[in-house]
This record gives structure tokens, sequence and C-alpha cells, in this order.
């Protein structure tokens, strides 16, 4: 991943935002130890989260169960207790 470093500061949109009690410490110490200035380094680990979740498929985004996930769902709570353990020993889940 490229960052495009602006030469001049004041092209850059600015942003105010209020740590925790000790994560500006924190912060400080993880830039240091990477060699960056805060600013770099905040922005380094932005750029690294929002690559990730883009990365990261979205199965159900809205947490709403399909009518064929109900289904199964329901299925699956109908099922004695022998059969839900078969069920996912044959699936991998024990």
């Amino acid at each position: 991943m490229t960052l495009n470093i602006l030469k001049n500061s004041r092209d850059c949109d600015k942003f105010v935002v209020r740590f925790p009690s000790g994560m500006r410490d924190k912060i400080s110490g993880a830039a240091e130890k990477g060699h960056r200035s805060m600013n770099s380094d905040i922005i380094h680990r932005l750029s690294r989260s929002m690559a990730a979740e883009s990365a990261t498929p979205q199965v159900n985004e809205s947490n709403v169960l399909s009518p064929v996930e109900m289904s199964l769902l329901k299925g699956y709570r109908e099922m004695s207790g022998n059969r839900r353990e078969a069920l996912l020993q044959l699936l991998g889940e024990d």
C-alpha cells in the first residue's frame, strides 16, 4: 500500500482526536519504536486497519439471516441432542 505524501502539510485534511487517558503515551512509544512521528504512525495504523477491513469479506453486513439460513437454524434447533452432535461431528465442529 502506498500513501501519497504531500510536500506541504497545509494540503492535508486536519482532524482533532481526543485520546483516552494514557493512549497518547502508548502511541508515542509505538511511533518511537517504529522510527516514525506520531502522526505518521497513526496514519500507517489506520491505513493498515482500513485495508484489512476492506479485504475481509462481509458475509452478511446487515446481520439479518436469509430465509435459507432461518430454515437451517430452525431445523437444527428441532434436532435431538444426538443428531446435533452427529451433524457437528460431520461438519468438523466437535
